[in-house]
């Protein structure tokens, strides 16, 4: 498929794309071919055929919102008018483009710049290195999943995110990642080893070993690592930062964990947020858990306790799927169901 490309015309400049099937390992048949100017606009009078299914993708792979004639296109984040040139809502980033009109598109030389979403969530960090970009790709795959909408990321290293798939994934993670995506402040995601996975102010670090390990303890106890993964830690950290908590009215301060620590026997005000996210994932992914403990369980047993339980130095976080009520994920690699 040849999405985008810019070929020359007498008079103009068009954008072509082409839909191209195979039908054989010998040849390959055009479906679909649509023309656009540069700002969008499809060109009329000709290139109507389509031979097989009509979908309503087709400017930079945005959907087509023919309702009630509009003719504008999705981003995500705003509305498109192609007809224009212009957005239909102001740039939720305006304040970082103070010298450009908030409804203009691609600085007004599509040709040459592209505006994908217009939002940020800034994971730029994570391609400095190899262990980073692991980190990033285990990420974008679960959040992914988890939202059930393509997560990646644009040549400035920011998070950008498409249109969901309403038959997957969590509605309120996918709205909660936009919401943070399409906030005016940029919240940059990490990855060091030397740190707990945490957030700082607008700052949120991934512990690649704690995850992995999560995630191990998880499959060996037949629970989907989705549960507690990569993509759930980056949304249960947004939840500590003033733009992740913004989505529920609070700031970050709000989700602080004091009242968790004070009895760990309860997942917390941020966990409970979570966990609604994993219920919606429940109804196509029966095996996801719920997360019933914030702090690792039980901290107040005395060592001896531990001994004569037969825990050692273990302690575990407890789960419970559609399958099993309680599932305790050790953290030292000891299980105990």
């Amino acid at each position: 498929m040849r999405d985008g490309a810019y070929v020359g015309d007498d008079q103009f400049f068009r954008v072509n794309y082409v839909r191209i099937i195979p039908e054989d390992i010998d040849a390959l048949q055009i479906r679909e071919e649509k023309s656009y100017y540069p700002f969008g606009l499809q060109h009329m009078g000709y290139n109507n055929v389509i031979t097989g299914r009509k979908h309503t993708y087709g400017y930079n792979g945005k959907e087509e919102n023919d309702e009630l004639g509009l003719g504008t296109l999705d981003f995500g984040a705003r509305n498109y008018d192609p007809a224009l040139g212009r957005w239909m809502n102001v740039d939720p980033l305006a304040e970082k483009y103070y010298d450009q009109s908030p409804f203009t598109y691609g600085l007004n030389n599509p040709a040459f710049f592209i505006d994908p979403d217009g939002r940020e969530v800034d994971i730029s960090d994570l391609l400095k290195t190899d262990q980073g970009k692991e980190i990033l790709s285990k990420i974008l795959n679960e959040l992914s999943e988890i939202t059930g909408a393509i997560v990646d990321y644009n040549d400035e290293g920011m998070l950008t995110i498409g249109k969901r798939n309403k038959d997957k994934g969590s509605k309120g993670a996918f709205d909660f990642l936009s919401n943070a995506i399409g906030h005016k402040e940029v919240v940059t995601i990490g990855g060091n080893n030397d740190k707990s996975t945490e957030a700082k102010e607008n700052l949120i670090n991934i512990n690649s070993d704690e995850t992995d390990s999560s995630i191990e303890q998880l499959l060996n106890n037949d629970v989907d690592p989705l549960t507690d993964g990569y993509g759930f830690a980056v949304l249960h950290e947004l939840g500590h930062t003033d733009v992740g908590a913004s989505y529920f009215g609070e700031k970050g301060s709000y989700f602080n964990h004091k009242e968790e620590v004070s009895n760990e026997n309860i997942p917390g005000k941020l966990v409970e947020k979570m966990n609604e996210f994993r219920a919606e994932l429940q109804s196509n992914r029966t095996n996801v858990g719920t997360r019933k403990t914030y702090l690792a369980y039980p901290r107040t047993i005395s060592q001896i306790g531990r001994n004569i339980l037969g825990m050692g130095n273990s302690e575990a976080i407890i789960y419970s799927t559609q399958q099993k009520p309680t599932i305790y994920i050790f953290s030292d690699y000891e299980k105990k169901n």
